[in-house]
């Protein structure tokens, strides 16, 4: 209705304030609602040559990052090392303490030159817990699995003369060595091993490296004795560093050693 077609019809003033009337808004479709922010964003994108230049500079930055991480890898993969066969020998002193008998830590080294290779093709380090069936103390016995198989690949056991001068110097201060020293890869493999028939892809296995854990909590180094247990010796060295294509890498980052007290059977990691 046209309100000038009446004399007496006024059109009401408009209200400001909360009781204003609701003030519907009209628009003729979204593109005139959105149209000014599109046109600034496609007048701001990157042009093909700009984002040809960024991907150049980030890919030139991750070529210089590239030497700093595969430094970071290698030291990982050594710590990687110890933390798992430190593991394996405190698993096996607890429960040598706490089930009241005896129980092996078996060690192969497996070279990526032997026969057969290992599944890696890598020098590997393989080991293993045993316990007797009834409790045996020696490793001629009905001897069972404790535990499951585990591989360390890329990583070989080190005698102490293998070591960075850093770390066999602060083992032989930590252990105050003497003659009765155990080197363990240095110490005559035992005369009497422990053979486990393996998995389809291992194979039969013999462990003739072994570490055994007794009732108290004590470390001996397996010889082999039948009528009696070896003797306590203060501290069993065992060296651990990386290797690449069957050969150690010889940087103080990449090798450490693991000490285990005779007497007391208790594990602890000596670094650069």
């Amino acid at each position: 209705m046209n309100p000038n077609a009446h004399p007496s019809f006024r059109a009401p003033e408009p209200v400001d304030g909360p009781q204003a009337p609701l003030r519907i808004m009209r628009f003729d479709g979204l593109g005139s609602l959105f149209a000014p922010s599109f046109t600034s964003a496609l007048t701001s994108a990157f042009t093909l040559v700009e984002l040809m230049i960024v991907i150049s500079i980030m890919m030139l930055l991750m070529s210089f990052a590239a030497p700093t991480m595969s430094g970071i890898l290698k030291g990982k993969k050594t710590d990687q090392a110890l933390s798992a066969v430190s593991a394996v020998l405190e698993n096996a002193r607890m429960e040598a303490m706490v089930q009241n008998t005896y129980i092996w830590v078996g060690f192969l080294n497996k070279k990526s030159s032997g026969t057969p290779a290992p599944p890696s093709g890598q020098d590997e380090v393989w080991m293993m817990s045993f316990r007797g069936k009834t409790g045996e103390k020696r490793p001629d016995g009905q001897i069972i699995p404790a535990s499951s198989l585990r591989r360390l690949e890329g990583i070989s056991i080190l005698d102490l003369a293998s070591l960075p001068e850093l770390v066999s110097d602060k083992v032989s201060k930590q252990s105050n060595a003497t003659a009765n020293f155990g080197d363990f890869i240095k110490a005559p493999p035992s005369s009497v091993s422990i053979k486990w028939a393996g998995t389809t892809e291992t194979g039969a296995l013999e462990f003739n490296q072994l570490i055994l854990f007794t009732p108290r909590g004590e470390a001996l180094l397996e010889n082999g004795m039948r009528d009696k247990l070896p003797s306590p010796v203060p501290y069993v060295s065992l060296g651990l560093g990386k290797t690449i294509d069957g050969s150690v890498i010889k940087a103080d980052k990449d090798m450490a050693a693991i000490l285990v007290g005779g007497f007391s059977g208790r594990v602890s990691i000596v670094r650069p």
